[in-house]
Parts: C-alpha cells; structure tokens; sequence
C-alpha cells in the first residue's frame, strides 16, 4: 500500500514541477517538491530489509516532517506572504532530534511523529483558515478537510500510543492502526494537494474575469463591464419604472498632454481624473473607461436634474484635481454630456448613449469645462 501511495503521490509532484518548469509557479514549486519528498520517504519507512533500521526510521520521518514544510513554504508563496522560517525548519529539525533520541524506542517515536506531525497539520489549518479571505472561490476548503484528516490520523496514533490503548506496535505489520494510516495519509494529502491546485485555478480565473471587466491602466470598469451595468440598470428601471442616468465624460486637450509631457504623463492623468470621479460617486453608482479619454457613469433611479447636479460636482472635481508631472503640476477640465429620462417601453440603451455622447460634444463645441443637457430622440429608438 505504502508503494501505491508514493507511486501516486510522485505522479502527481511530477505533473506540478513539469508545469511549473521555468514559470513563475505561485508556489506551485514547492508543493510539488513536497510531494516528491512525501512519495521519497515512504519506500524510505517501509522497506527496511533493503534500507538500514536507524537510517529508514530517522531519514523516513525526517522526510515526511519535511515535505509538509514544503507544501507549507508553497502555500506562502501563494500567499505572497514571507514564510516563518520556524515553522518551515523548525518540525524538520525537531522530528530528526526526536528520531535520534528515540532511537530503539518505537513507542516513543510514534507519539513524537504523531505530535509532531498532528501540529504540523493543525497549524497549516490555522494558517489556511485565518487567510481563506484572500483567496476566492472554495479551493482552501479541500485544503482544510486534508488538514483536518492529517490532525486527525496524527493525533489519533499519539492519544492512542501515549494513552496504552494500543501496546504491541508492529511499525512494518498489517495493523490496523498503521493501515488507517497510510490511507489517511493519502487522502490528507490528495485532498491539500486538489485544494491547492483549485486555489490557483481559482485566482487565475479571477485575474482573468478582472482583465476581462476592469480597465488595466485605472483600475475601474472597461467598456465592456460599464455598458453590460448600464445595460443592468436599463433593465431594472424598465421593469420598475424608475428614471436613469448617464454620463459622457471628456477629457479637454488630452492629446496635448500627450504630445508635450509623454504617454506616460497621460497615463497618471487618466488615473488622477478616474479617481476624482470614483471618489465622489454613491456606492450603486458606476464608472468605466469608455475609450481613449472618455468615461461613462452611470447613475441608478437618478433624474435628469439631478444628474446635472452630479456632473457638476464632478466637473469641479477634476478642475480642482492638481495632477503632478515632473515637478510640474497640471490643471486640466473635461467636458460632460447628460441624459437622465424615466425608462419607458419605447427607450433604449443605444438611444441614451447617442443623447449624451451628442450633449458631450455639444460642451465641447461651446468651449469646453461645462456641462450640457442631452435630448432624447424618440425618434431614433
């Protein structure tokens, strides 16, 4: 069993480090080193006929103490967390001191490698537990059952050993106890190892839909994520027959940014004035990157006149914006178009965005640093 075990458990760290090879690996390294650790200390404990006594027993669980260490030390790279040196080296160092000692006493050494590694285990848990919030979706959950069933297993074998319930240990025999072992050991280590492998599955879906609906440069909705709220909210207030409202934001003389100061002054515009515009928003309000220079909000049950009011305030804010650029400091404006309308059976969204984008324009046409009213054209819906 014990060979099936670490033929399985070296499959799967061979996997990992093929992936990994020449990657960054998110911690992925590590835990499949730790595997290949795991899958070399089983042979290791089991076949002592081929492998001297002193050498299987303190190489074997030496061995094992460290590959949880390393699938620990990859859970903190994942974390992007430094890793506490003592809880990496210190069970190693502490396991092999234990072994040692506990040379020709077997007793002994199953209740040290169960405390041992039962608090090996716990403190993963611990540590997985008081960080689940920095990992999205249910990944860390498979990771805690392992855990759990490795605190379970090892603690089991030191309360059981260290109470006398069980007091003719064969280390090397079918017992029951070393049975439920080995099959505990393979599922706490399938499961940390499913888990892990989820959690980084996870976060890379999650870097995606991020990439996917968030705009690289200012951090707020691209055009696809603003137009699919916008169209959410269209919707909504259909259905309840509420007013909405949307805003057609301009940057004035972007391109002259650009063309004296550099792209990259451009870019810490577009952050600056995407920032004066989030910070002065209610929380159901949104904002995106529509294109280039231009923004979109959108402004939830908001009416016409008081969307005006917001693109007001919102002008003033990016006027009032001092934006540093090599020691200099620029003042720049932006130019808003306005529509709010209560949403009715004949409204649609291209209508809406048309209204504004023409009252955008419109400020722009009349000198820019204002604010104008679009026209709905029923017409043209």
């Amino acid at each position: 069993m014990a060979m099936m075990i670490s033929v399985a458990a070296l499959t799967m760290s061979g996997a990992m480090l093929w992936l990994t090879h020449g990657l960054g690996s998110e911690g992925l390294k590590q835990w499949g080193w730790g595997l290949f650790t795991y899958a070399v200390a089983l042979p290791v404990l089991t076949l002592r006929p081929m492998v001297p006594e002193p050498l299987s027993i303190v190489a074997g669980n030496t061995l094992l103490a460290g590959a949880v260490s390393l699938m620990l030390w990859g859970y903190y790279r994942f974390l992007k967390l430094p890793a506490n040196r003592w809880l990496i080296i210190g069970p190693v160092l502490l396991t092999t001191l234990c072994m040692l000692v506990f040379i020709d006493q077997l007793a002994a050494r199953v209740i040290a490698n169960g405390l041992i590694s039962g608090t090996q285990a716990l403190l993963m848990g611990v540590i997985v537990y008081r960080h689940r919030q920095l990992t999205p979706g249910r990944g860390y959950q498979l990771l805690l059952a392992g855990c759990c069933i490795g605190v379970t297993i090892f603690y089991g074998r030191f309360i059981t050993v260290g109470s006398g319930a069980v007091t003719h240990i064969d280390s090397l025999g079918a017992h029951l106890l070393q049975t439920l072992s080995f099959v505990g050991s393979l599922a706490s280590v399938m499961l940390d190892s499913l888990g892990f492998i989820g959690m980084i599955k996870e976060r890379a879906d999650e870097r995606n839909r991020r990439l996917a609906m968030f705009d690289e440069l200012t951090g707020i909705a691209n055009r696809r994520a603003i137009l699919d709220e916008f169209g959410k909210r269209f919707s909504e207030a259909l259905r309840h027959r509420l007013s909405l409202c949307v805003l057609m934001i301009d940057v004035d003389h972007f391109k002259q940014v650009n063309d004296n100061y550099g792209h990259q002054a451009g870019d810490r515009v577009l952050k600056a004035i995407a920032e004066a515009i989030g910070t002065r928003l209610r929380t159901q309000d949104s904002v995106g990157r529509y294109g280039g220079e231009e923004f979109m909000v959108v402004l939830p049950n908001t009416s016409h006149s008081c969307g005006m009011l917001v693109a007001e305030k919102l002008r003033c804010s990016i006027r009032s914006t001092p934006i540093d650029i090599d020691g200099r400091t620029l003042t720049l404006s932006a130019s808003i178009g306005v529509l709010g309308s209560p949403i009715t059976a004949g409204s649609t969204v291209d209508a809406m965005i048309r209204a504004s984008d023409a009252a955008l324009y419109r400020a722009k046409s009349l000198g820019r640093d204002r604010v104008e009213q679009g026209v709905l054209d029923m017409s043209q819906t």
